[in-house]
C-alpha cells in the first residue's frame, strides 16, 4: 500500500510530494496515521540548509548526510492515532490502537551519556542534528500520512482537555518554549526576590515566542510579571499586546549599546530579568545582552544565525547568564503538556491547510509573511 509524502529533492528546492510505501511497523514502537503536522519554520533551515555561523562558515546537514539528505522526509509536531502496535511490545503498555498521541522527535541516539542521562536533545553523536525524528533518513517525519516510531516511549497521549490541532504542536514549539521559559526561571525568580515583580523581554513573537508568552502568563500572573516584546510585524505585536504583552522598541546609540524603551516612550533604559531571544542573530542577541540587568538570563533560542561579542567586563560585573535552548528534553516536554493541560492554556494562532499547500505556506515563511502557525490536517 502507499500513502502521500514530502521529501527532500535538493537544497533549496521545493518539497517533492510523491508516493511512497506506507511504513512497517517498527518491533518495539507503533505506526501511527498521522491527524496533524505543524509546520515549524526550523523546517525550513533544513530545506536550504544553510545557516551562517560568521566568518564566512555555514552550517549544513547536506555536507554530513551527503546523497541521504535527498529524500528526507521532515517534519517533527506530530499528532496521530495508534494504527499498529509492534510485536515487541509489552502487552501491558499504556497506549493501545485507536490511542491518539504526540510524539516526541527529539530522540538522539539513544546510546550515548546524554540520551541514557534522559537528555537526547542534547546527544553527543547528534552530528548536524542528524539523528531526531524528521531529520534522519531512517526516522522519518510528520510530512507523510503514515509515520513510524521506533519506540513507544516516545509517546504521549494527548490529554482529553487538548485540542488535537493544538496536540500536535506541543512536542516542538510549546515545549521549546517551555524550555526556554524554564532556563530563564532563575533571573525571573530573583527579579521577584528583589524587585517583587520581575521584567521580561521576548525578542520574536511568531509561534513559539507566543507561546512563551501564554506559558509565562499561566505560570506566572501578572502580578508577577511585566512582559514586554520586539517583533518586526505590526499583527505579531498586536496579537502579543491582546495577550497581554506591552508593545517594546529597541533604538542604538553612536556607541554601539542598544537600548529597550517602552513603544510609546513613557519608559526608556528599561532592564530585564529575563530575555527570551527566538530571532538570535547577531543584532538581537546584542539588544538582549544590553538590556539585561543583575544577574538576568539571556536566553537563545532562534537559529538565524551570526555571532555577538559581550563584553566580558560586564558579563562578570553583572552576573549574567547567557543560556541557549535547541528543544525540549523528553520530560520537559511532559511536564509542557501536563501544564497546558492543567491551565488550560489556549492557542488560538493555528492555520489548517491541505498537505498539497505545504511548500506555499514554507515560502510565506520564509518571507516573514505567516501569522501564527501553519498545520497540515491529514483526510
Amino acid at each position: 500500500m502507499t500513502m502521500k509524502a514530502a521529501l527532500i529533492e535538493d537544497a533549496f528546492k521545493p518539497l517533492k510530494i510523491s508516493e511512497v510505501s506506507r511504513p512497517k511497523c517498527p518491533p518495539k514502537g507503533v505506526v501511527i496515521k498521522n491527524l496533524y503536522a505543524g509546520v515549524c519554520h526550523s523546517d525550513i533551515h533544513l530545506i536550504d540548509d544553510e545557516i551562517p555561523l560568521g566568518r564566512n562558515q555555514f552550517f549544513r546537514r547536506r555536507d554530513f548526510l551527503g546523497e541521504k539528505y535527498k529524500g528526507l522526509i521532515l517534519g517533527h509536531e506530530v499528532c496521530g492515532r495508534i494504527t499498529e502496535v509492534g510485536a515487541e511490545v509489552p502487552g501491558d503498555f499504556r497506549l493501545q490502537v485507536g490511542d491518539n498521541v504526540m510524539v516526541f522527535p527529539w530522540v538522539g541516539c539513544g546510546a550515548c551519556l546524554s540520551c541514557r542521562a534522559g537528555h537526547s536533545n542534547t546527544c553527543l553523536d547528534n552530528r548536524c542534528r542528524t539523528v531526531d525524528i524528521g531529520q534522519n533518513p531512517n526516522k522519518p517525519g510528520g510530512y507523510e500520512e503514515y509515520m513510524p516510531v521506533s519506540d513507544v516511549s516516545y509517546l504521549e497521549k494527548v490529554p482529553d482537555s487538548i485540542p488535537l490541532i493544538q496536540a500536535c504542536v506541543l512536542p516542538c514549539s510549546a515545549s521549546t518554549a517551555f524550555s526556554a521559559v524554564e532556563a530563564a526561571e532563575e533571573g525571573i525568580n530573583f527579579g521577584l526576590k528583589i524587585f517583587q515583580k520581575s521584567k521580561v523581554l521576548i525578542i520574536g513573537i511568531g509561534g513559539v515566542g507566543l507561546w512563551s508568552l501564554k506559558l509565562l502568563n499561566a505560570m506566572y500572573g501578572p502580578d508577577k510579571l511585566d512582559i514586554y516584546v520586539l517583533d518586526k510585524s505590526p499583527d505579531n505585536m498586536a496579537v502579543a499586546v491582546k495577550n497581554g504583552a506591552k508593545p517594546a522598541e529597541s533604538s542604538q546609540a553612536e556607541s554601539g549599546t542598544w537600548s529597550v524603551s517602552s513603544a510609546d516612550g513613557a519608559q526608556t533604559g528599561l532592564k530585564f530579568n529575563a530575555v527570551l531571544d527566538f530571532v538570535s542573530n547577531s543584532t538581537t542577541a546584542m539588544i538582549a545582552f544590553d538590556s539585561l540587568t543583575i544577574r538576568g538570563h539571556q536566553v537563545c533560542i532562534g537559529m538565524y544565525g551570526g555571532t555577538f561579542a559581550a563584553a566580558i567586563p560586564l558579563m562578570i560585573g553583572r552576573e549574567v547568564r547567557i543560556a541557549a535552548v535547541r528543544a525540549a528534553s523528553c520530560a520537559s516536554f511532559r511536564r509542557c503538556v501536563a501544564t497546558v493541560a492543567r491551565h488550560n492554556i489556549p492557542f488560538e494562532a493555528l492555520e489548517e491547510i491541505k498537505f498539497e499547500q505545504l511548500n506555499q505556506v514554507l515560502d510565506l515563511m520564509r518571507e516573514g509573511k505567516s501569522k501564527g502557525r501553519y498545520v497540515i490536517k491529514f483526510d
